[in-house]
């Protein structure tokens, strides 16, 4: 049950503060653990204008004359917590978890994928050839029934979990992941490993009799957290709360420029070219591959997010890799799209360093205003085909990022 579930996300991480020796204390029906640093830092949170309203009235009845009134004191205001990466509204204990980042395989015979509609963002690179990979970050992930299929890793991925303080799931990797793996010493659960493969993954049977071995894997929130704590993995941030990007403030929304982008193409290859389709009635984008909707193989939800991000980078081939892998920059600067409201407006990215994280800006420089809802990002060698539709009338000037004039 989620009250079970809740008492046991508690006992674990007092376990964890416990084991840590930093300071664990009481909020509300949540415990935390913070270091001796930290217990003193305010949470991020929201408070609502009945304080204010409540203190004004307070004064004038103090300085109106006549009987003096008795102190009232204000309702405590209930604090609103939000996503780091969507900037929605969550439970508290949240904030402090730390996220999972795991490798979807993305072929068309392992479709349908499982448990990926419930992932907060979402990377798309390539892999090698003509194949690409999907990273999906989770959040909330305790009760998610089944998550796969899970493929093997690459080293430039790693580069963009990292920026989240995200625990790495993944089956297998390229040598340039082990590598690299070996000299940052980066938390990850390979199902490579005899131990984690018991622990955390399992192969379905029928998916391994009709779509093949390697196209198999899963787990599950219920799994990973039982190896989380048979390992003794870290489950809390390690750094700091605060949201990752640039959202728009409560109330207002910030459509990403002058183009007209109904629809938006992204050509990774001949094999594999995503399309992303605004509908103007749910205000999201909703994902199709390889002729059909993107859907959760759990209950057949399309995958939507309120904003596309498309980023150019520097890709090669590694000189005579027999499985056509790639070296790809992950760091420095580029260009890009941002997406949103049925509007693309053209962006720079910038990542100073493999740990750093991903900075979306403007032609100013400025961090780039985005709405709050999941992101997609795609980051590859080539172009977006972005595509007007009739959005552009309807969704003009509404919000800080918008155009100075409607597009024609």
């Amino acid at each position: 049950s989620k009250t079970e579930k809740r008492r046991y996300k508690k006992e674990r991480v007092a376990s964890f503060c416990k084991k840590k020796e930093v300071v664990m204390y009481l909020k509300g029906k949540n415990r935390y653990c913070k270091t001796a640093g930290e217990a003193g830092k305010k949470l991020f949170m929201k408070k609502g204008a009945l304080i204010i309203a409540m203190a004004v009235l307070l004064v004038c009845l103090g300085g109106c004359g006549g009987e003096k009134a008795e102190p009232v004191e204000p309702p405590e205001a209930k604090p609103v917590f939000y996503n780091p990466v969507t900037n929605l509204e969550v439970e508290e204990e949240q904030i402090r978890t730390r996220p999972i980042a795991v490798m979807l395989n993305n072929v068309k015979q392992a479709m349908p994928q499982m448990g990926v509609s419930r992932a907060d963002l979402y990377f798309e690179l390539p892999a090698e050839g003509d194949t690409n990979r999907i990273m999906a970050l989770f959040y909330d992930y305790e009760d998610i029934p089944v998550i796969g299929t899970v493929r093997s890793a690459r080293d430039y991925f790693v580069d963009y979990a990292r920026s989240f303080d995200a625990l790495f799931l993944h089956y297998g990797g390229s040598p340039q992941f082990y590598s690299l793996r070996s000299e940052i010493g980066y938390d990850d659960l390979d199902g490579i490993n005899a131990q984690v493969e018991s622990l955390l993954y399992w192969r379905d049977d029928e998916r391994r009799k009709t779509k093949g071995r390697e196209h198999s894997v899963m787990t599950s929130g219920e799994k990973i957290m039982q190896t989380i704590d048979a390992l003794e993995v870290r489950s809390v941030l390690s750094q700091d709360y605060s949201p990752y990007f640039q959202f728009a403030p409560a109330g207002q929304k910030a459509p990403a420029g002058h183009i007209s982008a109904e629809k938006v193409s992204v050509p990774f290859s001949g094999y594999i070219t995503p399309v992303f389709t605004y509908d103007a009635e749910s205000g999201l984008y909703v994902r199709s591959q390889y002729g059909q909707t993107h859907i959760d193989g759990i209950d057949q939800t399309p995958l939507t997010v309120t904003n596309l991000v498309v980023l150019q980078t520097d890709i090669s081939p590694i000189a005579a890799d027999a499985d056509l892998r790639i070296n790809f920059r992950s760091t420095g600067e580029g260009s890009g799209y941002y997406i949103t409201e049925g509007y693309a407006r053209e962006i720079r990215w910038k990542k100073d360093s493999a740990r750093s994280r991903l900075e979306l800006l403007d032609e100013k420089g400025d961090s780039v205003v985005v709405n709050s809802g999941k992101m997609w990002i795609c980051i590859l060698g080539k172009e977006p085909v972005i595509e007007p539709g009739t959005v552009a009338e309807a969704s003009s000037g509404a919000g800080i990022n918008a155009p100075e004039e409607a597009a024609l």
